[in-house]
């Protein structure tokens, strides 16, 4: 499970965000808990990119979404990389920290 998230930073608040996060290489989409967000994902078992939109968020608020996926690599030492990315139409003085990327060993398959 990815638990993936949004946070305004500030110091303004943002409306319209929406949170981007493709399936990750050599996997599949599983399934998600949105945390109240309006979201899309492609059908189990398939790729594609998980769009949520969180609406407006005041300054400090946060929101997360938890995203399940199947890994399909199956020998060592391979690693999936994802990538998601916040944005709004919202002035944002650093837009910079609006994407976070996360890497994971996989270790092979049990059998």
């Amino acid at each position: 499970m990815q638990p993936r998230g949004a946070q305004d930073l500030g110091p303004f608040r943002a409306v319209a965000v929406t949170l981007l996060d493709p399936v990750p290489a050599l996997s599949t989409f599983v399934s998600m808990s949105s945390g109240g967000a309006s979201c899309t994902a492609p059908a189990a078992g398939q790729v594609g990119t998980i769009t949520c939109n969180l609406g407006k968020m005041a300054s400090g608020a946060s929101a997360t979404v938890s995203i399940t996926v199947k890994v399909s690599g199956s020998s060592n030492k391979e690693s999936i990389t994802n990538t998601a990315v916040a944005s709004s139409p919202s002035f944002d003085p650093n837009p910079a920290n609006n994407s976070a990327t996360v890497t994971a060993q996989i270790f092979g398959n049990r059998k």
